[in-house]
């Protein structure tokens, strides 16, 4: 896959995929509520989990162009891809990757770590869903998706990762730009 050509189309994913999001229905009433009154739902009945994140977001690459049998979710590549006698510990699941299979099928070895002329996914993805019922954003998820992604990157086993982190109603914290640092990417997109 074209590196700045993919660079956009994901670009544009992330854009379609925040409005989209915005636009859909909330829950009658406000969230739903525990028999105790506390809140137990996300916003609305559009987006019910972070892998229901990943399956909406997955439509708005292909619709910008990226094929549908290059997007893989839920991966786990060290039970696949990956010698752990060779590549030392193998990557952690990830919940997306984008991979040209054509590529990926003229592999005739595992991965191996560190190898800079080895195989690279196109893209890896983590997502955090963070619903409307918190004062602020869980700073431990976002650093777990975030040091997650940056040791595919630094293990040469992505050339882009991004950290996508989907805010439902006014959350207070600080957040990290989108800027691109070393190929790691972290947004969030906001929804009120």
């Amino acid at each position: 896959m074209a590196g700045r050509q993919l660079d956009k189309q994901i670009e544009k994913a992330l854009t379609d995929f925040e409005r989209w999001i915005a636009r859909q229905p909330a829950w009658k009433g406000g969230n739903l509520k525990s028999a105790s009154g506390r809140a137990i739902s996300n916003r609305g009945p559009a987006i019910l989990s972070e892998a229901d994140a990943v399956l909406q977001f997955s439509r708005f690459l292909n619709k910008h162009g990226v094929p549908w049998k290059d997007i893989h979710i839920q991966v786990a590549p060290g039970q696949w891809l990956v010698d752990k006698s060779v590549a030392g510990q193998s990557p952690p699941k990830i919940d997306l990757v984008i991979v040209d299979r054509d590529r990926l099928a003229k592999r005739a070895a595992p991965l191996r770590r560190h190898k800079t002329e080895d195989f690279l996914f196109d893209a890896v993805f983590e997502f955090t869903l963070v619903g409307n019922s918190r004062k602020s954003l869980p700073k431990k998820a976002i650093v777990r998706d975030r040091d997650r992604v940056r040791r595919y990157l630094d293990d040469l086993w992505a050339r882009r990762g991004y950290v996508v982190v989907i805010e439902e109603g006014e959350l207070g914290g600080e957040r990290e730009g989108a800027a691109a640092t070393d190929g790691l990417s972290v947004h969030h997109l906001q929804i009120s």
